[in-house]
């Protein structure tokens, strides 16, 4: 039978802001090291899937936050996958205190690709026997999200070794931090992030130089990762905000 996986732990000092807040980057490292050891119970994780030829790769993501973790705090992250379509599986992550009260949550979809002709490849044909828990933290079909339709602000990163994960591609942590931080710095100081979409269009790569155009109205921000001539879209990210406490 299928279990969720479930872990405890305290915030660390280093996962922290300024605020003593735990940091959006920290958050998604957290989602990635939980369903990492998910899937390794079960059979779907790293090794299993390279010794296939096959990897998964994230689509797409809807964080929300009612309140965030800080320095210290005792935490229970759990995730489980909560369904499946052809192409798709969909994980749930689900973070609460020390007293049970929801701290934030999150649902995303992952696709599973055959990492030579990096082609989708359907879940059943890969693993027939593969089970889920009907249940979701956020009810969200992961619409298409419009794009950006001007670029109020304008920043540019050039991807270095450290923002590579295990396919050399970008880590997916990385663009809902630069989304939120694409924004003007009085603006940043004083809102925090209460909804993220993300959906990832194409891996970006050592060398490449991404353009995020920033669409700002009022608490909504929409962010659009682009290539240097603007021929290739890598992530599309929308944050609503609110002011900080």
């Amino acid at each position: 039978m299928l279990h969720k996986n479930v872990q405890t732990f305290v915030i660390k000092s280093y996962e922290c802001d300024r605020d003593f807040n735990l940091r959006l980057m920290s958050v998604f490292n957290q989602f990635q090291h939980a369903a990492d050891m998910s899937a390794e119970v079960m059979g779907v994780g790293y090794e299993a899937c390279r010794a296939k030829g096959l990897g998964w790769v994230g689509v797409n993501y809807r964080l929300r936050v009612d309140r965030l973790p800080r320095w210290r705090d005792v935490v229970t992250l759990a995730t489980w996958p909560s369904g499946q379509t052809a192409a798709c599986g969909i994980r749930e992550f689900d973070m609460t205190d020390d007293k049970g009260g929801r701290l934030l949550c999150a649902t995303s979809q992952w696709a599973l690709l055959d990492t030579a002709k990096m082609r989708p490849v359907r879940l059943r044909q890969a693993f027939p026997d593969l089970a889920f828990i009907d249940e979701r933290v956020l009810a969200d079909d992961f619409g298409k999200l419009p794009p950006v339709a001007r670029a109020d602000f304008v920043k540019k990163i050039t991807i270095d070794f450290d923002h590579l994960d295990f396919n050399d591609h970008v880590n997916n942590a990385r663009y809902p931090v630069w989304g939120a931080q694409a924004v003007p710095a009085d603006f940043y100081d004083a809102h925090a992030p209460e909804d993220i979409r993300i959906s990832f269009r194409k891996p970006a790569v050592l060398g490449d130089t991404i353009v995020i155009e920033t669409q700002m109205d009022g608490l909504q921000t929409r962010h659009q990762f682009l290539s240097l001539d603007r021929k290739m879209e890598f992530a599309l990210v929308h944050i609503a905000w609110r002011p900080k406490e």
